[in-house]
């Protein structure tokens, strides 16, 4: 028998302002709810690529399509006082399939990471 029982989240945003003084970033949340199970079969179905964006703070921040907009979300590397053991002996490259960082993508969403940067 099929699960039915679906797990809805909100997706935020944010837009960052550059001008001759400091930078400005502001958070908008969207009302707009995804099924996570929604989400991995969308990235089954369109072989979306993950792009790593950059590393700060012990995370690596991935970037990914989703539904034909672009979403930004962190792995963590590091939990107090070692590295994080939720990443065993995966690989994590520049460029790798999205299914393959539906883990992580489900964490993030889980804790409102998982946010729309285009």
């Amino acid at each position: 028998m099929e699960n039915n029982n679906k797990e809805m989240v909100t997706i935020g945003s944010f837009i960052t302002y550059a001008s001759s003084g400091p930078i400005t970033t502001t958070i908008y949340m969207e009302e707009k709810a995804f099924c996570k199970n929604e989400i991995k079969k969308d990235l089954y179905k369109s072989k979306n690529m993950a792009s790593f964006s950059h590393y700060i703070s012990g995370n690596l921040y991935y970037n990914i399509v989703v539904f034909g907009e672009l979403y930004q979300f962190p792995i963590s590397t590091y939990t107090y006082p070692s590295l994080s053991e939720d990443l065993g002996t995966t690989t994590f490259e520049a460029e790798m399939k999205g299914s393959e960082l539906n883990r992580w993508i489900a964490k993030a969403i889980d804790k409102g990471e998982f946010i729309k940067i285009a």
